[in-house]
């Protein structure tokens, strides 16, 4: 992660918000059809509209004290009206919640910077309309394990789910549709579900499936940076440090194998490429979601995009599309009205997957290529079907 050239003004206010909230409405999902949902699944044969946003920072104390101002009330002003329009609404903190701890160096000090925020911002989560947060990543022991046992104690008090510890699912039944989200990252310590093992993180999810009719895979994982914006069907490394990132495409077409409805990935500070596999959506990175601190924030970095998902009972994907932002220093999402968001993921969509990859039309929908390729193996393209 890059320090910025420039910081700009913080300035958010009731244009912003209003922007937002027009965003959201012109964007929502399609209303539910007359002929009513899809046969089976859920017994309440209901719908669920889930909505992730990328990377969560509210400031860090060190090395440079970065507090947001008015306690941070205004940073999630753009994307407050999209999550809280959601049945779930999850993001990715990074970094922790805690007074205490102690700074651990990551493995290249020159360019890796540390995350610890006020506890008190905890409840910026909550007003913004978040459920659920995936913990566990790169930055979770930045001050250590006593710092985040502390982060999560504060997130769990607010009233938000965490996953990507071993063993936690995030389970709830929404208008009838057994809804289960699970998390996975690098092996930072024993409890973090790992997806370097990828056959034993679709294990996982294969028996999650079991008792749920939509099911959520998120991932921390991939590689960073510049050299990292597109997404590579192999192992992905830090280009710093040279932390082994793990084989997304792999990991993600072996969850949907396994019964994910739906993947969502964390770890670039940009939006990477989207892709439907056997009539799943797979999301490689959201990109930064507010990310209040010293990032860099010059292109491609500066676009984010909050992915919106209506599921079916059967857990079937009716609707799917993307909300576009602009980061705007020091780290605040404003609404992306000329649609640049679109554009950077229809083209690395169609340069990284050319089979499969997401066509993203005019009004941010998502689609899938009507051209069915071969089957293939998990780490291959194998047949994505027209979305539902």
């Amino acid at each position: 992660m890059d320090t910025f050239a420039s910081r700009g003004a913080y300035r958010l206010g009731p244009l912003v918000a209003l922007a937002a909230a027009a965003l959201a409405l012109t964007f929502a999902p399609a209303p539910a059809r007359a002929d009513g949902p899809p046969e089976g699944g859920g017994e309440g044969g209901g719908r669920v509209r889930f909505v992730a946003i990328g990377h969560i920072v509210l400031g860090t104390d060190t090395p440079k004290r970065w507090q947001p101002k008015d306690e941070g009330r205004h940073l999630f002003d753009a994307l407050a009206p999209v999550l809280r329009s959601a049945d779930i609404a999850l993001g990715n903190v990074a970094g922790v919640f805690a007074e205490g701890g102690e700074e651990k160096r990551h493995a290249d000090d020159a360019t890796s910077f540390s995350f610890r925020m006020r506890p008190a911002l905890v409840d910026r989560l909550v007003e913004a309309g978040l459920d659920v947060v995936q913990v566990a990543n790169n930055h979770a022991l930045d001050f250590g394990d006593a710092a985040f046992d502390e982060s999560l104690g504060h997130l769990r008090a607010a009233g938000l789910d965490v996953i990507g510890l071993v063993g936690a699912v995030h389970r709830e039944t929404v208008h009838g549709v057994r809804v289960a989200i699970v998390g996975f990252t690098q092996p930072y310590r024993d409890d973090f579900a790992s997806h370097l093992d990828v056959e034993r993180a679709g294990d996982v999810v294969a028996e999650v499936a079991k008792t749920a009719d939509v099911v959520i895979a998120c991932f921390h994982g991939g590689g960073e940076g510049p050299e990292a914006l597109h997404t590579p069907d192999g192992k992905e490394y830090l280009a710093t440090s040279k932390e082994y990132r793990g084989t997304v495409v792999q990991l993600a077409r072996t969850l949907v194998d396994r019964g994910a409805s739906l993947v969502v990935g964390f770890g670039a500070h940009h939006v990477r490429a989207m892709e439907w596999y056997r009539g799943r959506l797979i999301a490689y990175a959201l990109g930064n979601g507010v990310t209040y601190g010293p990032f860099n924030l010059r292109h491609p970095n500066r676009l984010s995009a909050a992915l919106d998902v209506t599921f079916g009972a059967d857990g079937h994907i009716e609707d799917a599309r993307i909300h576009p932002y602009m980061m705007r220093y020091p780290g605040y999402p404003v609404p992306d009205m000329r649609g640049w968001t679109w554009a950077h993921v229809r083209k690395l969509s169609r340069e990284d997957f050319p089979a499969s990859g997401t066509l993203v039309l005019d009004d941010g929908r998502l689609a899938a290529p009507t051209a069915a390729p071969a089957a293939g193996a998990a780490s291959q393209v194998a047949g994505p079907q027209r979305a539902p």
